[in-house]
């Protein structure tokens, strides 16, 4: 298995367990549903002030996907039979999916699982102001692009394949 499905898995059987324990009561999966979005939110850093914007900008990543769950969700006729779809659970897993692929790729790039995410996140955005080189007041190289987990190695090689192209 991949490691960034880990969470993904880890959420999933709980969202099992607890979908079990409800018994298909609407109410009870839809605050569940929003309490995985408001988890992965918090984790993220994203000050509640902020969600609204968050959830738009996440549920517009996939184009059509966000509108195909809202139409079926307001005109359940379309929607496979017996099948409750809400755009709520689809923001949900969007989250899930989302949170889990970050927290791999943080975690291959140093992040330790420990620290506050958004924490070592903005210390990580610090240290790569300080990293970048400045041509000018408004160009900077190729090493603005560069990710957390590379070396000053690979960012000479990435600045010199930005130059050559």
């Amino acid at each position: 298995m991949a490691s960034w499905r880990k969470h993904a898995r880890d959420t999933a059987s709980w969202v099992s367990l607890a979908t079990a324990g409800a018994k298909g009561d609407p109410r009870a999966s839809a605050e569940l549903s929003e309490s995985i979005i408001q988890d992965n939110l918090r984790f993220f850093g994203i000050p509640q002030n902020e969600h609204d914007k968050a959830l738009f900008s996440m549920l517009t990543e996939l184009r059509g996907w966000a509108g195909m769950f809202h139409r079926m969700q307001t005109v359940p006729v379309e929607a496979p039979p017996d099948v409750l779809v809400r755009i709520l659970d689809f923001a949900a897993v969007q989250s899930i999916l989302t949170r889990s692929s970050i927290e791999h790729a943080a975690l291959s790039a140093g992040w330790n699982g420990r620290t506050p995410f958004n924490e070592w996140l903005r210390r990580q955005e610090e240290k790569a102001e300080e990293d970048i080189y400045v041509v000018s007041d408004d160009v900077r190289t190729a090493s603005t692009v560069a990710t957390v987990d590379q070396s000053s190695e690979s960012r000479v090689a990435l600045e010199q394949e930005f130059e050559v192209r």
